[in-house]
C-alpha cells in the first residue's frame, strides 16, 4: 500500500537514506569486533595445539616426576580455556547489544512506516487525528534524537568525582528519553574524547593509541593523519628542548615516510637544527618564557622575525647596511645573513597552535570516514534544510535600525515617527514570525541559498492599489486601525496604506481583483 503523505513529510526511504549511518556504524562494529575475535581465538587455539604436543610428549614419560609437569600443564591448559570462554561471553554479550540496536532501529522506522499505512486506510473519511498525533510524537522522538547527537558530539565529556565516572549531557538526555539503544553514542563518545584531548589538553596519547588500533584501515585510505600526529609530537619535544627523544621520535616514526614526505621532512630537520642554534646562541643569564605564536601571527612579517630573533638572542634583530658594523668570522657572517633574510614563516608556522585544529579536523575526517558518519551534524542538516525552504528575497536585509540609530540624537519628531512606522512594518509586518530573520538562527541562514517557489498563494479578498500591489482588503483594513490605534501615523476613515512603501491611499482608488 502506497504511503500518503498527513501534512507533506517525507517518506520513509528518505529518512533511511539520511539515516544510513544508524545502520552502518553497527555494521563496522561488528566487522571490527568479528575480525578481532577470529584473530584471539586462531592464536589461542595454536597455543592450546602447542601445550597439547607438549603434553603428549610428557606423557612418554612414565614417571612421577614428569606426572607432576604433566598435571601443571593440564593446569594451564585449564586456565587458558576459562579465560578464552570468558573472553568469548563478553563477545558474545557486545554482539548482543549491536544487534538489539539494530533491531530497535528497524522497529523504530517500521513504526513510521506502520503510521503512514494507518493514515491510507482512515483519510478517506477524514478520521486520521490519532494517526496525525501518533506521527507527531515520533517527530519529536526523532527530532530528541537528532538533539542528543549533537550534544554528544560537541559537549565536553565531563567527570563526577562523587561517583568517579565520566558522563556527557548528550548521552544522559538520550537515556532519559529511553533513546540510547537508537544511536552509536559510545562511538561519537570516543571522537569528543580524542578531539578533545587534542583541542583543549594538548595530549597525543589517545589519537596514538587510535591510530595504532586502526592503522591497517588508515594505511588502506592512504591516510595523512599518522605521519602529522608523529609530526606534531616531535614538534612538542622541540618545544621543550628535548632534543634526544625528538631525534629518537625523527628516527623511528618520521623517517618510514620519506618517500611520501620527503618535503616536510627537510623541513622538520632544519627546525631542530634552528631551534638548537638559537638556544645555544641565548646569554645563559636570561630565562625564557616562551614566545606567543598568536601574538606574532597578527604582526607583519619584518616583526614576526624581530619578536623571534628577540626571543632566541634576546637583542634586536640587526639590520643590513652596505658595509659591515662589526668584523665577523665567515660562518658568523654567514648565519647572519640567513638569520635576516632567511624564511621564519615556514618555522612559525610549524611551532603555530593552529596545528592542534587541523589535527583535529583531520581526525574527525578519518574517523568519521571509517564508520560512515555525516561529519555535519544532522541536526544542522535538517536545519538548514528547513530554514532554506523557507528563506526568500526578502529575508535578511540590512535593519533598518542600524541606519536609525546613528542618527537618533539627531533626528527631528517627524523623522522619529517615520522610524517608528518603519520599525512597526519592518518587525510587527513583515518578519514577525519569520523564524529566516530571528536571532537564533540568523548565523545559519546567511550563507543558505533562497527557496524556488514556483506557486503563489491567493489571498482571500485580493485588491489592487493604484501602486501595482495586491494585498487581502481585509488585512489592510485591519493595519490601518492598527496603525490609529498606536498614533503611528494619521489616517483619514476610507484610507489605507501600502506596508510595503508606505504610500497612503483611498479605498475607493483600488481595483477588486477577480483571480482566474
Amino acid at each position: 500500500m502506497a504511503e500518503k503523505s498527513i501534512f507533506n513529510e517525507p517518506d520513509v526511504d528518505f529518512h533511511l537514506k539520511l539515516n544510513q549511518q544508524l545502520f552502518h556504524i553497527p555494521y563496522e562494529l561488528l566487522s571490527k569486533r568479528i575480525k578481532h575475535t577470529q584473530a584471539v581465538i586462531n592464536k589461542e587455539t595454536k597455543s592450546l595445539h602447542e601445550h597439547t604436543a607438549a603434553l603428549n610428549q610428557i606423557f612418554e614419560h612414565n614417571d612421577v616426576e614428569h606426572d607432576e609437569l604433566a598435571l601443571a600443564k593440564i593446569t594451564e591448559m585449564i586456565r587458558k580455556v576459562d579465560h578464552i570462554e570468558r573472553f568469548l561471553n563478553t563477545q558474545i554479550k557486545s554482539y548482543c547489544q549491536i544487534l538489539n540496536r539494530i533491531k530497535k532501529r528497524l522497529e523504530f522506522f517500521h513504526e513510521l512506516k506502520d503510521i503512514k499505512s494507518q493514515n491510507s486506510g482512515t483519510s478517506h473519511n477524514g478520521n486520521n487525528e490519532g494517526t496525525r498525533t501518533k506521527l507527531i510524537q515520533w517527530y519529536q522522538s526523532y527530532t530528541n534524537i537528532l538533539i542528543g547527537d549533537y550534544l554528544t558530539r560537541n559537549n565536553p565529556i565531563k567527570y563526577n568525582s562523587e561517583t568517579k565516572d565520566h558522563w556527557n549531557s548528550g548521552v544522559v538526555f538520550l537515556k532519559q528519553s529511553q533513546l540510547d539503544d537508537l544511536i552509536d553514542y559510545d562511538v561519537l563518545l570516543e571522537a569528543n574524547r580524542i578531539s578533545t584531548s587534542l583541542l583543549h589538553e594538548r595530549n597525543l596519547l589517545p589519537l596514538i593509541s587510535w591510530i595504532n588500533e586502526n592503522k591497517k584501515t588508515l594505511t588502506k585510505k592512504s591516510s595523512i593523519l599518522e605521519f602529522q600526529a608523529r609530526l606534531q609530537e616531535y614538534i612538542e619535544l622541540l618545544k621543550v628542548d628535548n632534543y634526544t627523544d625528538a631525534i629518537v621520535c625523527f628516527q623511528r616514526f618520521l623517517l618510514p615516510f620519506v618517500k611520501s614526505n620527503f618535503t616536510d621532512l627537510k623541513l622538520a630537520s632544519g627546525l631542530l637544527i634552528f631551534i638548537k642554534y638559537c638556544n645555544d646562541q641565548k646569554p645563559t643569564s636570561s630565562t625564557s618564557s616562551g614566545f606567543d605564536t598568536e601574538e606574532i601571527k597578527s604582526q607583519s612579517l619584518p616583526m614576526k622575525k624581530d619578536r623571534i630573533f628577540q626571543h632566541f638572542f634576546h637583542k634586536s634583530l640587526p639590520r643590513i647596511t652596505s658595509k659591515p658594523a662589526v668584523n665577523t668570522t665567515d660562518y658568523d657572517k654567514s648565519s647572519l645573513i640567513n638569520l635576516q633574510s632567511g624564511d621564519f614563516e615556514r618555522y612559525l608556522n610549524l611551532l603555530d597552535d593552529q596545528r592542534w585544529s587541523v589535527l583535529n579536523d583531520l581526525f574527525l575526517s578519518d574517523f568519521y570516514s571509517m564508520y560512515g558518519i555525516s561529519q555535519n551534524d544532522p541536526l544542522l542538516i535538517y536545519l538548514s534544510l528547513g530554514i532554506s525552504s523557507l528563506k526568500t528575497r526578502d529575508c535578511l536585509h540590512p535593519s533598518d535600525d542600524e541606519n536609525g540609530n546613528q542618527e537618533t540624537e539627531t533626528a527631528t519628531t517627524a523623522e522619529k515617527e517615520v522610524e517608528d512606522l518603519q520599525l512597526f512594518t519592518l518587525h510587527s509586518l513583515k518578519r514577525k514570525n519569520c523564524p529566516v530573520c530571528s536571532e537564533t538562527f540568523k548565523p545559519i541562514t546567511q550563507a543558505l541559498p533562497f527557496a524556488h517557489h514556483i506557486q503563489s498563494q491567493l489571498f482571500e479578498n485580493p485588491i489592487l492599489l493604484p501602486n501595482g500591489n495586491v494585498y487581502d482588503s481585509k488585512k489592510l483594513k485591519k493595519l490601518a486601525k492598527t496603525l490609529k490605534k498606536q498614533n503611528l501615523i494619521s489616517l483619514n476613515p476610507g484610507q489605507i496604506m501600502d506596508p510595503v512603501d508606505m504610500k497612503i491611499f483611498c479605498e475607493s482608488d483600488s481595483i477588486k481583483m477577480y483571480p482566474t
